[in-house]
């Protein structure tokens, strides 16, 4: 039940996001201004390492590294336009999963 209740809030806060920036290209958080398609990748990382962490059955950290970062990997191998900074977001989303994983057991 408290896994399902989780991965309602994390999807009401995907869509939160994306509804948020549906309008504008930039997201401006207390005078930093953020691109909205890296704040999608940084968002995309945490969900599938979230959803990672769902899905197997130890509590080992790489794995919920790891296929976030190929997802966005092959995202932008898909796409022909590759950006090494929606890679790094991507990247730096399931790290931050991760880390509230493993210190904050959240």
């Amino acid at each position: 039940m408290i896994k399902t209740i989780k991965i309602f809030i994390i999807i009401c806060l995907f869509i939160v996001m994306i509804s948020s920036g549906a309008c504008t290209e930039e997201f401006n958080l207390l005078g930093a201004t953020l691109e909205y398609d890296k704040i999608l990748h940084f968002e995309t990382g945490f969900i599938i390492s979230d959803l990672t962490f769902h899905f197997q059955n130890n509590d080992d950290i790489l794995l919920p590294i790891v296929i976030p970062t190929a997802f966005g990997l092959g995202k932008e191998l898909i796409d022909g336009d590759f950006d090494w900074r929606d890679l790094g977001y991507t990247f730096l989303g399931a790290v931050t999963r991760s880390v509230l994983k493993v210190n904050f057991k959240f």
